[in-house]
């Protein structure tokens, strides 16, 4: 994980850390009234988008992880089975190109 894609995590994702954001923005509430109170709401939207950001890319990490077991299990069958190394490269590069396509479309 990139250095500022650790540090947006370790203050917006992980809800542990993002009691620290929620201390902050009592502590600007508290001392900074009106003011404090939009930046602390600035603060809970960015958590919570940050948080859907998040997720989606665990989705898309694990459609990923799915999909790339299933096309090589397809192509290690395929290849089990046809014994021409030409049929077997035409085969996998077919099945590459589906693997490719699905995983442009997340």
């Amino acid at each position: 994980m990139p250095t500022a894609e650790q540090l947006f995590h370790n203050l917006l994702g992980d809800t542990h850390q993002g009691r620290l954001i929620d201390k902050l923005g009592n502590f600007a509430t508290e001392n900074f009234g009106e003011q404090g109170l939009k930046f602390f709401n600035t603060l809970t939207v960015a958590q919570v988008l940050y948080q859907l950001y998040e997720a989606r890319h665990q989705k898309k990490d694990a459609a990923r992880a799915l999909l790339g077991k299933i096309t090589t299990d397809k192509i290690k069958e395929f290849c089990k089975k046809e014994k021409n190394p030409e049929k077997q490269k035409e085969f996998a590069a077919q099945q590459i190109a589906i693997y490719q396509l699905a995983l442009s479309r997340f």
